[in-house]
């Protein structure tokens, strides 16, 4: 008998790139530089990741942050509270227009003048903010609240009902644990180059945490990450883009379709946003009831029995737990 043997797979640079792209948008605070948007226009780009970072507090057990997509570094990536902050009314976001509110600009080596003169255009591939609480144990306590608005409209000012009014609203309790709000592209504008900073359709500050803490002055952990790609003249540093047209298709689907629980388990487990990209890039939207019913076997049953168990189906009681980073590399591969 003829020994049939597998052939190993073979390297594919725009599954790659699909995949990277996929869990950049899962986890963009922990995914390495080195995403872009496996979408045409696929040219050489400078792909970076730009951030901030810092610390707020609650005033009255009211706290909170929202934010926007921007790529310079004289533009306002997010505002939120701290000591001294006058909230605009009862439970609400901060607005631009708050007393004392805290403001916050990326890292970013470009400013806004850059991109209106024309030398450099951008694109945004994955954005998030996340909080956490830094108190101490026996002040614990409280729930806070994420919402992408889903039409990418402003949250400045948004009360705490009005965010609960959205089926995409979900809450977490405010602890030591980090708790995120994500972007996902809405538009087809989302996928192209722009001439100003944001990088996407949207000038608004979509994204928004609403924390109402046991602790009048709880102070908390704030952390914006995006990952961009710039061309242009003046931009240096580019490196090869890759086209995966279908396979960012399917991912951007199953991100625009993921169950809450699903969030919360890949959140609390960053490592597995890689792994998910992959399901995702094979799958779709169908990857998450692939995942709740335990139809996914192999690397990914192990890899994924965390979200598994999140989403209710006997993935959770298998065997096995949640790989790392590099080990999810060689599943991808």
């Amino acid at each position: 008998m003829p020994n049939y043997q597998r052939a190993p797979p073979q390297p594919s640079p725009s599954r790659d790139c699909a995949l990277h792209y996929g869990a950049a948008l899962l986890n963009p605070f922990g995914t390495p530089a080195g995403a872009c948007v496996p979408k045409f226009p696929s040219i050489e780009s400078s792909k970076r990741v730009l951030f901030a970072r810092g610390v707020g507090a609650c005033v009255s057990g009211t706290g909170g942050i929202i934010a926007r997509p921007d790529s310079a570094n004289d533009v306002i990536t997010a505002y939120y509270s701290q000591t001294g902050w006058v909230s605009s009314g009862s439970q609400t976001l901060p607005t631009s227009a708050d007393v004392g509110v805290g403001a916050a600009f990326p890292n970013s080596g470009y400013q806004a003048a850059d991109f209106i003169a024309g030398g450099i255009q951008v694109r945004l591939v994955a954005f998030g903010i996340r909080v956490r609480y830094i108190g101490t144990a026996l002040n614990a306590g409280g729930v806070v609240y994420e919402l992408e608005e889903p039409s990418h409209h402003s949250l400045e000012g948004v009360s705490l009902p009005t965010m609960r009014q959205f089926d995409s609203c979900t809450s977490n309790c405010f602890d030591g644990s980090w708790f995120e709000s994500l972007y996902q592209p809405r538009f087809p504008a989302d996928f192209g180059y722009t001439t100003g900073a944001s990088g996407q359709s949207s000038f608004a500050h979509f994204l928004g945490l609403n924390i109402q803490a046991a602790d009048d002055t709880a102070p908390f952990e704030w952390e914006v990450y995006g990952h961009w790609e710039f061309i242009g003249r003046e931009v240096r540093g580019k490196s090869i883009s890759h086209q995966a047209a279908i396979e960012s298709d399917r991912i951007v689907s199953a991100v625009a379709q993921m169950p809450p629980s699903a969030k919360h388990a890949i959140a609390s487990r960053p490592q597995l946003a890689l792994t998910v990209s992959k399901e995702a890039m094979n799958h779709g939207a169908s990857v998450w009831s692939k995942l709740g019913s335990g139809l996914l076997g192999g690397a990914a049953r192990v890899g994924l029995t965390a979200l598994g168990g999140a989403l209710g189906g006997p993935m959770g009681a298998a065997a096995g737990s949640a790989i790392g980073y590099g080990g999810q590399m060689a599943l991808a591969a």
